[in-house]
């Protein structure tokens, strides 16, 4: 598939709508955090909290230039609010973004890389004693904890990563799986519909240390990639950081580059 800007906005689509989600679920869930939205030249930025992972601008000049008051706007946003500036940018986003950024002092702080895949209804075979599936009412806080511990390097980090996920599970169009390795909890992972643009995006997979190597991350994929197919989808994306494991299971299970992305953070002045 040849990639142009306009799949690289159907790609952006996905992580961009999961931001917006996270922010509102979690604006809902807890008022007193002041979480934002606000669209800013053909993107959104939002804001989930000072230093949160989700609190940052998507898909900005993918639907045309990008002035200077665009970006006071989005400066605005978020100094207003407490938090320094981080824009996520695509390498086909209009050639002023980048220009703008330029001229103030923002710095790069983050390479992503986008992959993408047809999606498929065939799950291939794996071990009889792992089960996938979706979850069901009332799981979501348990779901949370088991993929928080999966991705917790400190203790001090789980908690954290309970509340990030236990909001993730409750975003509109997201959805949740569950891996069990002979009936014991042992990994999850979760994704998200843009079914406007026929693209699901896949994140958040974890498996605990002990039942790590025996598939089950391969098996949580292609779960993800049957249940994309079922709900319209055409294509699944999965962003990850370069040279890491994830990478390297996505690259096996049939996932192709389709760019490299750059996060730029200007700091809170003062």
């Amino acid at each position: 598939m040849f990639i142009d800007i306009a799949m690289s906005r159907k790609l952006e689509s996905v992580e961009e709508a999961g931001c917006v989600g996270f922010a509102e679920t979690l604006g809902r869930m807890r008022p007193e955090l002041g979480c934002a939205v606000q669209e800013i030249a053909g993107g959104h930025a939002a804001f989930a909290g000072v230093g949160s992972p989700l609190s940052h601008a998507l898909s900005m000049g993918l639907s045309g230039p990008v002035s200077p008051q665009d970006v006071d706007r989005l400066e605005d946003f978020y100094f207003s609010r407490g938090s320094f500036v981080e824009v996520v940018v695509s390498p086909y986003a209009d050639p002023s973004l980048m220009l703008e950024l330029g001229k103030r002092p923002y710095h790069l702080t983050e390479w992503n890389n986008v992959y993408y895949r047809p999606v498929t209804r065939e799950v291939p075979g794996h071990d009889p004693r792992l089960e996938v599936r979706d979850l069901v009412p009332g799981e979501g806080r348990t779901w949370a904890e088991l993929v928080g511990r999966c991705f917790a390097m400190r203790p001090q980090d789980l908690q954290m990563l309970v509340d990030l996920f236990s909001v993730t599970a409750a975003v509109p169009n997201a959805f949740a799986v569950l891996a069990t390795w002979e009936g014991k909890p042992a990994g999850g992972a979760a994704g998200m519909y843009v079914r406007e643009h026929g693209v699901a995006g896949l994140y958040g997979a974890g498996t605990l240390p002990e039942f790590r190597n025996r598939g089950i991350q391969t098996a949580l994929l292609h779960h993800r990639l049957r249940m994309a197919a079922e709900a319209g989808c055409e294509h699944a994306v999965i962003v990850t950081l370069p040279g890491t494991a994830s990478e390297r299971n996505v690259v096996r299970t049939g996932f192709r580059l389709a760019y490299t992305k750059a996060a730029f953070q200007r700091p809170l002045p003062g």
